[in-house]
């Protein structure tokens, strides 16, 4: 076997395993096609191509991290800092302005944001680890959950987890199971507003978290705008006190502060809200597929096909196979 050829099924092996759940269906064709492809250096060009058109699908379905703000905020100081680099710019003067900057910006947004924030809930720091967490639920917790609605539907297991979707459930049972046979009929509609109620309730308290990083990051642009404001009044106060040079190097330094507001406000802690905010929407399903089970099961047919239904409403990436 040739470098090439082992390098293409390399290629073609990662980009199978490497391709979101929704075009799982496209990995053995790769593999196939590589296999098929008789000259070496062709399956090498195939293979890189099946790569390439991989990260494509994953960037595309990647919708809980907000990239765009991001990559633009990126563009934005590669530009300025490669512009000023270019025309000679010592970059001494923001290696000093950095670290005091970022310590006051940052700091301050803060305590800014904790004040502002206090009255009970996720705080920042809370917020911004389950912000890089992502979603709560995978595709194997809705497989769980599955298998554990079916048991708790049908009589046979109490709901031992504190989750919020164990709540859920924990709810649904009390609202729906009848110990003896001459209970009244359970009203499955009101049955359904209580537990819209509830998941109404949770994902409330969940967006609290976004509001929060929207307040850090609005906090951010303004503790940075307000530093720039004294470090140019500083300026403007020993203005006839220094030499053009000087001058010069102190309105650099007041310039980063709105650089580096910029940059973690908007292109680092936005779309981190972003991307809770996504999350939080994607775990709406979990919350979704449980009422659905509870509804399905209150209309007569049984606890695995109640499950089998509500499953069928999620989203391709968190289908679940039979």
């Amino acid at each position: 076997m040739t470098i090439a050829r082992a390098l293409a099924e390399i290629l073609a092996g990662h980009a199978a395993r490497a391709l979101p759940a929704a075009r799982a269906a496209w990995s053995d064709p790769m593999r196939a096609e590589v296999d098929a492809i008789d000259n070496d250096l062709d399956a090498l060009t195939w293979a890189s191509g099946c790569l390439i058109a991989t990260y494509g699908e994953r960037m595309s379905s990647m919708k809980s991290i907000a990239l765009a703000p991001l990559a633009a905020t990126a563009g934005f100081i590669v530009f300025v800092f490669g512009g000023y680099i270019l025309s000679g710019g010592p970059m001494h003067i923001i290696a000093e302005a950095v670290p005091t900057l970022s310590l006051t910006v940052v700091l301050g947004a803060l305590a800014v944001t904790g004040i502002l924030s206090s009255n009970g809930g996720p705080g920042v720091f809370a917020s911004l680890a389950q912000a890089f967490r992502g979603r709560r639920y995978h595709t194997a917790d809705y497989e769980g959950q599955a298998a554990t609605l079916v048991a708790v539907l049908s009589g046979k297991e109490a709901v031992t987890r504190t989750d919020a979707a164990a709540r859920l459930i924990a709810d649904a049972k009390l609202l729906t199971y009848r110990p003896g046979a001459d209970d009244a009929p359970v009203d499955a509609f009101q049955v359904g507003e209580l537990l819209q109620d509830r998941i109404d309730a949770v994902v409330t308290a969940e967006w609290r978290g976004v509001r929060v990083l929207e307040l850090l990051a609005r906090s951010i642009l303004w503790i940075s705008a307000i530093a720039f404001v004294l470090g140019l009044t500083k300026i403007m106060s020993v203005v006839d006190q220094y030499s053009q040079g000087i001058l010069g190097n102190m309105f650099a330094h007041a310039m980063v502060a709105p650089l580096l507001g910029v940059f973690l406000g908007a292109g680092l802690v936005h779309p981190l809200a972003r991307r809770l905010a996504a999350s939080i929407t994607d775990d709406t399903n979990m919350y979704t597929m449980i009422r659905a089970a509870v509804l399905a099961r209150l209309s007569g047919v049984d606890a695995a096909t109640a499950v089998r239904v509500a499953c069928g409403g999620l989203p391709a990436d968190l289908a679940l196979h039979d």
